[in-house]
């Protein structure tokens, strides 16, 4: 009974907090199915909105495993660290990340394509109206749609890719301070492949000197904007083109990556549904959308 209590005292709370935007936050369900407290804390006596933003925070964060240890003491042994701990840069990394306003992309759920979905979505596609022709009618991926599930910027300068690299090998020596191997087919063109920039996996070691972080800082958000919202067609190459872009972290944070997002979207889904047999752009984003509308 005081679990159904509990249950309709939060729903109460969210229909209270519509009109400040807190429900769009209820599309990101991977994060409350993670957060076993939330509907306690909402219920709570004296709930504010400063207290609901506390708590977002904490259920947003790249490692979304318990807040409290004083109960879970075991959790440095338990095998859920290193589930949480898989994928999240040390903190030197993390401020980078920060900086340039693409933190959201570390919250986005793991999750393998649906390949199948995909395509039957892909065959309702009509370029001319950029959007899906469905039974219930016309529906589409929107910029409201990015900021929410991936938490990107939609608000900013726009996203322009260099198309010009010359020397690859000197480029990448100056900004990640290692240049792939044409002998080892590391490269072709202007992509590097997948494998070799998981070295860049967003730790560092202690001897490391603050221009070795930078760099390492931007292979790993070069790695993580080519695997997901700017995904190549291959899935096991990226493009060079985006690693200007991060050159200036400061710069990085006032562009608009949403609308970028979207736009990338919406030119493979394009592409495919004319000319070419595999979609690029954000497929993980368009799969949650699926899922959620």
């Amino acid at each position: 009974m005081d679990s159904a209590i509990n249950h309709c005292l939060g729903l109460f709370a969210i229909l209270n907090l519509a009109s400040s935007g807190f429900t769009l936050f209820l599309l990101r369900s991977s994060l409350f199915a993670r957060s076993g407290d939330f509907w306690g804390f909402m219920v709570g006596v004296g709930c504010t909105m400063d207290l609901i933003d506390q708590e977002l925070d904490r259920m947003c964060s790249p490692n979304p495993g318990p807040g409290d240890l004083f109960v879970l003491t075991m959790q440095d042994r338990y095998r859920s660290k290193h589930v949480w701990d898989a994928d999240i840069p040390c903190e030197a990394i993390m401020v980078y990340v920060r900086k340039t306003n693409l933190e959201g992309l570390l919250r986005a759920p793991f999750v393998a394509l649906d390949r199948a979905l995909i395509i039957a979505l892909v065959e309702r596609w009509r370029p001319e109206t950029h959007s899906f022709h469905l039974g219930p009618g016309k529906k589409t991926v929107t910029l409201q749609v990015v900021e929410v599930i991936l938490g990107l910027p939609t608000k900013g300068e726009a996203v322009i890719e260099s198309s010009d690299l010359k020397d690859i090998q000197q480029f990448c020596m100056r900004l990640l301070g290692k240049a792939p191997s044409k002998s080892n087919n590391e490269f072709m063109g202007q992509k590097v492949t997948m494998k070799w920039l998981t070295q860049f996996d967003g730790q560092i070691n202690e001897e490391d000197s603050k221009e070795v972080v930078k760099q390492k800082a931007q292979g790993f958000l070069l790695r993580m904007l080519g695997g997901t919202i700017f995904a190549d067609h291959t899935g096991t190459l990226i493009n060079l083109c985006w690693l200007p872009l991060l050159e200036d972290f400061e710069k990085a944070g006032r562009y608009s990556w949403g609308s970028s997002t979207l736009g990338a979207l919406y030119n493979g889904l394009c592409h495919v549904a004319t000319k070419v047999k595999e979609a690029t752009g954000a497929m993980i984003l368009l799969q949650i959308w699926t899922w959620e509308w």
